[in-house]
């Protein structure tokens, strides 16, 4: 090869080679501040999840608060109604033993009443004489 061909060919591909590092060198340049744009991007995004979960994660504490607000008034609630079922409970059985207990006398009264009814039943018809000797045993 001659030497003007060798010298042309290195000038020719020293020029490239400074092209395309230059070229390469503003790819890389521009790579970083679309990569720098994205970066920022994406930050700012997850700043902005990071604060929406952060605001849902608040919301959802004050709702869970107020869900066990209410829950405890309803316990409240349901025990007072426990009590108050209990002492009506012991009230009613205090009312059905004073009935019980003031209808006695009268069953015991209506007993002994259809006990000589069914008696006098039953010597209707029958010779007095017997009935005498039934009772007292003498026959």
């Amino acid at each position: 090869m001659d030497q003007e061909l060798v010298a042309y060919l290195d000038q020719h591909f020293s020029e490239l080679r400074q092209e395309t590092s230059q070229q390469i060198d503003g790819l890389r340049g521009e790579m970083s501040q679309q990569i720098g744009g994205l970066r920022g991007e994406m930050s700012e995004k997850i700043d902005g999840l990071r604060e929406e979960t952060r605001e849902e994660n608040r919301q959802t504490r004050v709702v869970m608060e107020e869900i066990r607000s209410d829950l405890q008034l309803l316990a409240e609630g349901l025990m007072g109604h426990g009590e108050k079922a209990m002492v009506r409970h012991s009230e009613l059985l205090l009312e059905i033993e004073k009935v019980k207990v003031s209808i006695v006398p009268y069953y015991q009264d209506l007993n002994l009443r259809m006990n000589r009814l069914e008696e006098w039943a039953d010597r209707q018809g029958r010779d007095a004489m017997e009935l005498i000797r039934e009772k007292f045993g003498k026959r």
